[in-house]
């Protein structure tokens, strides 16, 4: 929308960019600035997606482990998404997982295993959002609203800019403790694409399936998730249907077959 500054703050950060400033070594640059340095190259023009769904035509079904059964009441394949809230009653049991960052008693020890694996091979994962209860995510959507508010735009209109980049109250993966945003300790370039670059995001894409986890809002798939890209937030589900997710390059809604 001409005339207004797009505030965008994305279900997978921690902060609301334009409106709370968040510091990693440094103060997060906004979503559409380019930063330079901060961040470790990762010495390819192609990202680690972009490379995998070229591959997948190369890739003969029995490289592929046999897909374990799809249960979609099961609690760790639990959809949520635009189109799909988090059940009224959900209350996860958390355990923590790194710092103030809490999971899903069930997923924290996947989480605190990758952790220290990727530590292993010198790569210094950050935790930058866990579990968030529903009055945090309203905090988040409205402070955005407000922001843009103030900008000029009507409520109807601030409502709808910020829909398209923050999780509405009850349609967060966050709400359920399956859910952590991660990025890097060296990492300065804020939460941007260009986390994407870095050899912390090519050592997640290539072993996240090791600990049940998969990039759950990977590129392009924003027309299927309703969630724009987020080299950043990753999602348990469980070793088998990860390992399944991350070979073929789809979705959590492709492999449960919903939207």
């Amino acid at each position: 929308m001409k005339g207004f500054t797009k505030i965008v703050l994305f279900t997978g950060a921690a902060v609301t960019l334009g409106i709370a400033s968040f510091t990693l070594s440094t103060t997060l640059a906004d979503r559409e600035t380019n930063p330079s340095g901060g961040g470790s190259s990762a010495g390819s023009s192609a990202s680690p997606s972009q490379r995998h769904k070229e591959n997948l035509s190369s890739t003969s079904s029995s490289e592929v482990s046999t897909t374990p059964e799809i249960n979609r009441t099961d609690w760790n394949l639990l959809l949520v998404n635009p189109n799909h809230s988090v059940p009224e009653d959900l209350q996860p049991v958390l355990a923590q997982v790194q710092g103030k960052y809490e999971m899903d008693e069930r997923v924290a020890p996947y989480m605190k295993e990758m952790i220290a694996a990727a530590k292993e091979d010198g790569i210094n994962l950050w935790v930058l959002s866990t579990y968030r209860t529903y009055e945090y995510q309203q905090g988040l959507f409205d402070t955005n609203v407000k922001q843009l508010k103030s900008q000029g735009m009507t409520e109807e209109e601030a409502i709808k800019e910020t829909a398209a980049n923050v999780a509405v109250p009850g349609t967060s993966e966050h709400h359920t403790g399956l859910a952590a945003d991660i990025m890097c300790a060296e990492w300065t370039g804020g939460i941007t694409d260009d986390f994407a670059e870095t050899d912390a995001y090519q050592w997640l894409y290539a072993h996240c399936a090791e600990y049940g986890f998969i990039e759950r809002y990977p590129k392009g798939s924003t027309e299927i998730t309703g969630i724009v890209y987020e080299p950043w937030h990753f999602r348990y589900v469980g070793k088998e249907h990860a390992e399944i997710i991350m070979k073929k390059g789809i979705t959590l809604e492709e492999y449960l077959g919903i939207r």
